[in-house]
């Protein structure tokens, strides 16, 4: 068969990998699988002693492979995923086609012409999987042996790449601090969520025994790493969860009731990249705007970073001294008038076609930056403010962010950009903020939030829409009643040679040990895969700018799964696994480069609408996820009408069983 001669190789043998290895043999094909580690699994093979499931395991199951019936809990624990997995793997003889402890370092294309990627008009010069004009060459470190003296390197030629790295693993955001300020003063231990995670329980148990425990974050594993520290130190050694921003932490049984309300009726409601009139009016005619103020956001996710020249900078000095506007930076010079105009706004041309002002602000010297506006054609002036208020725009100082480089005088700030748009804020729809108020209301009744200042600034819809999910877990109030666990909220935080000095605090916050949940730096770590600087700026330029989540219009013969994330990641995963296999197979070719582009903005301009400050580019919009799946379903030539009848398609939700016959 044709396809047994081609070569497909899949990085990661995590959950994405697996599904991404089970369809492509299904579809004939001999994939090889690069795993650095000594097993599968992913992040499952590397939790903290209390992890299990946030997600109701109806909706984390593979479509044709259930949960074992003896799996009685919604949320099953870590180890019962990690054997779910392992039965997977088994069931559908992936383990031999795996190789372990073999870690691809880069990747990189090999075509006969760089000139041919920039000329094609189709993704790969044909729409096709496949190309005659160009391979893949990974260069894989095999370390399964830990005795040689150096780690051996071998090239593989492929002819798809199938990269399910994952977001949330090997690279950690270690936040940066002022010298003298950072954990090189602290006299006791400081590590990552990730380390703690990769230690087993004992040793991680030893570590925090009788010690005083300082936990960086709110979102999932700082809240679970609290959770697990307070319930093994108790009141003696409590621990101490520092938080910047508060989210909405969800009990278990409220989480069926979210994801069952997730059907096409609710859809109905929400606006989608490129609707039809029909819909576009239905949609409308059930979401009453609530506010139709103008607002402001930053935009850092456009760009990296443009030389500033000086004598542009030095452009016009201007500042206006408005009326209660202290702190708020002032127009010096409009970019339009000089050398720096043309490529800025070509470069932005690509990722926002939108932007019609870019001028430079600054609050004082050595402090300026790039601000890029994009304005409603409804919106007639930049700024609007009347008598004592404040104006709508202001500036972002960033002077630490500033080098002075001696040899031709430029300044290298980083580029942010304000977006005045008109505010549809929120809700977008009535029935959709009755829900999520009722939930906020709940949640306030049932909780001591705001005794402990943890009252979110954003609506409950925003956050899940945002696919930022964070279970309660089991006795957290309970800690913090009795003196296990301690909160605190504070804008900034620095080390000192005992502990941490906060910000708005008189003492030291006394620890022994600091855990940093603070995320990984996942889009450096993608870009980091590619030898090539042009795909490493196609990844760089803005977060999982992929087609269909999984396929970058500018990058040939690879996708990507797994890396969007999702409430039900398993579930939506396997969706895309699905699809790419029918497209590895040659059942539908993509549409042009263009096409795939305009599409992904689109998008892009959708979910920044609903989504506001909370949007993450690399979220599949939850309340969208079945408009996804239809579009998948349409380009396989699939029913996506997966329901017996009428009203179960309109009010039933969806699940990965509705999806079993796709592949």
């Amino acid at each position: 068969m044709e396809s047994e001669k081609k070569r497909i190789a899949i990085i990661g043998a995590g959950i994405s990998g697996l599904m991404a290895c089970k369809y492509t043999l299904e579809k004939g094909f001999n994939p090889i699988v690069f795993e650095a580690r000594s097993g599968i699994g992913g992040v499952w093979s590397q939790t903290i002693e209390s992890t299990k499931l946030q997600t109701p395991k109806d909706f984390y199951q593979f479509s044709d492979f259930s949960w074992p019936r003896e799996v009685k809990e919604t949320y099953p624990d870590h180890t019962q995923v990690l054997e779910y997995l392992h039965a997977y793997a088994l069931h559908f003889n992936i383990f031999p086609r795996v190789k372990f402890n073999s870690k691809v370092t880069c990747i990189d294309y090999v075509t006969s012409s760089a000139a041919d990627l920039h000329s094609w008009d189709l993704w790969g010069g044909s729409g096709e999987p496949f190309s005659p004009w160009g391979k893949w060459r990974l260069t894989v470190r095999n370390g399964q042996n830990p005795s040689a003296s150096a780690p051996t390197d071998q090239v593989y030629q492929v002819d798809f790449v199938i990269l399910c790295i994952g977001r949330y693993s090997d690279l950690p955001n270690i936040p940066d601090f002022p010298l003298n300020k950072g954990p090189e003063v602290f006299n006791g231990k400081v590590l990552h969520s990730m380390d703690y995670a990769a230690m087993d329980d004992d040793v991680a148990a030893d570590l925090i025994k009788e010690k005083r425990v300082t936990v960086i974050g709110f979102q999932k594993s700082a809240v679970d790493i609290a959770a697990e520290v307070a319930n093994k130190n108790g009141a003696t050694h409590p621990c101490t969860l520092l938080f910047k921003t508060a989210h909405w932490i969800v009990p278990e049984y409220l989480l069926p009731l979210v994801f069952q309300g997730l059907n096409r009726f609710t859809e109905l409601m929400i606006h989608k990249p490129g609707e039809g009139f029909f819909i576009w009016l239905l949609a409308m005619l059930l979401s009453p705007l609530l506010n139709t103020m103008p607002s402001k956001t930053v935009r850092l996710d456009l760009f990296s970073s443009v030389s500033l020249l000086q004598k542009d900078y030095e452009l016009s000095w201007k500042f206006i001294d408005l009326e209660n506007a202290a702190g708020f930076a002032c127009k010096i010079g409009d970019v339009s008038r000089t050398c720096l105009s043309s490529p800025i706004e070509s470069t932005l041309s690509f990722f926002e076609p939108d932007v019609t002002h870019i001028e430079l602000l600054d609050a004082s010297p050595g402090s300026s930056i790039l601000n890029v506006f994009e304005i409603q054609r409804h919106l007639s002036a930049l700024f609007s403010f009347t008598g004592s208020s404040s104006p709508m725009l202001h500036g972002f100082p960033m002077s630490s962010s500033l080098e002075c480089l001696p040899n031709d005088g430029e300044f290298e700030p980083e580029l942010g950009a304000v977006c005045i748009s008109e505010e549809v804020d929120a809700l977008t729809v009535f029935q959709l903020w009755i829900f999520s108020m009722s939930i906020e209301c709940y949640l306030k009744y049932m909780y001591p939030l705001k005794k402990y200042n943890m009252v979110p600034t954003h609506r409950f819809l925003k956050q899940i829409s945002s696919c930022m999910f964070t279970v309660l877990p089991a006795n957290f109030y309970d800690r913090i009643k009795d003196g296990s666990l301690f909160l605190k909220k504070s804008q900034s935080f620095s080390f000192c040679r005992n502990g941490l000095i906060v910000q708005g605090e008189s003492k030291p916050l006394l620890s022994d040990i600091v855990i940093l949940a603070t995320g990984y730096k996942s889009e450096e770590k993608l870009k980091n895969m590619f030898s090539s600087t042009l795909f490493q700026k196609c990844i760089a330029v803005s977060s999982t700018p992929f087609y269909r989540e999984c396929i970058h219009p500018q990058i040939p013969q690879l996708a990507i799964l797994g890396y969007a994330d999702s409430p039900a990641i398993l579930y939506s995963t396997e969706m895309r696994s699905k699809w790419l296999a029918h497209f590895l197979a040659g059942n539908f070719r993509l549409p042009t480069i263009s096409k795939m582009e305009e599409n992904v903005m689109e998008w892009e301009k959708c979910k920044r609408r609903d989504e506001k400050e909370s949007y993450r580019r690399s979220c599949v919009s939850t309340l969208l996820q079945i408009y996804c799946n239809d579009q998948l379903c349409k380009d396989v030539g699939c029913n996506s009408r997966r329901k017996n009848w009428f009203l179960a398609e309109l009010f039933a939700a969806y699940g990965p069983k509705d999806y079993k016959d796709l592949s």
